[in-house]
């Protein structure tokens, strides 16, 4: 957004925030010809440019530990718009949430018709074939994501994965998969994909000792709740199981409750609380 010209020769630069409230302000620096101070590069203008290097240093500063992030990943059919809409409601003023939106590809489960979807998906029981090509490239993805923000400054360790039904099965697929240490994840009515290709055993990755908040509905006709028992009981095995929280709800199908938001929104707070 183009900033107007100021009253008079002052000119101002308005930094934003997330919900769009002013930050601060920042004055010219005066170094036009003419500039009060000593010749054009008075006093005041070193002032001012000490005064500007010293706010930006606070301001990175202040994103890069005070703006932890959440990166949720949709699922099958739908964009990032819709659960951005959805966390909107438990967003806590400190963090920052990324809502991708899957690449349009065609869908072998509905007769190869073209939607928005992570990954094919051939079929929804636990022995179908998987699309393990597919699978690993969309995890690269969120990966490059991830890395992408790091290099942005924010810490991997103030980052949190999560996803719905496809896209919390490639969140929980991806935080078992990385280099980066992450805060945690929040799987929603999924479940693991490629099962077979993890150990039996424990992992020896970055996120051996990650934080999964595990999530449910207990009527669920699209992803069973067995689903997510068998997913869980395999989490156990290969991450620390006392970091593994697992919570289903009476009545909910394959969608979220008000019940389930306030639990994924105390998970986020408790593990990506702001620093004084």
């Amino acid at each position: 957004m183009a900033a107007g010209p100021g009253r008079g020769s002052e000119r101002s630069g308005v930094f934003l925030g997330e919900s769009g409230a002013v930050l601060r302000t920042v004055p010219d620096l005066g170094w036009a010809p003419g500039a009060r101070g000593r010749g054009a590069f008075g006093c005041s203008a070193i002032l001012n440019l000490y005064l500007c290097c010293l706010f930006f240093f606070f301001f990175f500063f202040f994103f890069l530990f005070y703006f932890p992030q959440v990166i949720f990943l949709h699922g099958l059919g739908d964009t990032g718009h819709g659960w951005s809409e959805a966390l909107a409601g438990i967003k806590s003023p400190h963090v920052k949430y990324i809502c991708p939106h899957a690449p349009v590809m065609p869908v072998s489960l509905n007769m190869n018709m073209s939607m928005p979807s992570w990954f094919d998906i051939i079929g929804l029981s636990p022995d179908s074939q998987e699309d393990e090509a597919g699978i690993k490239q969309a995890a690269e993805n969120v990966k490059a994501l991830i890395d992408q923000e790091v290099k942005n400054g924010i810490p991997s360790n103030r980052i949190i994965l999560g996803g719905f039904s496809q896209g919390g099965a490639l969140s929980l697929y991806t935080a078992l998969t990385t280099h980066q240490k992450l805060a945690g994840v929040v799987a929603l009515s999924c479940w693991l994909p490629l099962r077979a290709s993890f150990p039996q055993g424990p992992i020896s990755g970055a996120n051996k000792d990650i934080a999964v908040l595990q999530c449910h509905g207990d009527c669920d006709p699209l992803v069973p709740v067995m689903f997510g028992s068998l997913t869980v009981e395999k989490l156990k095995t290969m991450i620390n199981p006392a970091n593994v929280t697992f919570k289903t709800y009476s009545g909910m199908m394959h969608s979220s409750s008000l019940e389930e938001m306030m639990d994924v929104k105390q998970f986020i707070d408790s593990h990506l609380p702001p620093i004084d």
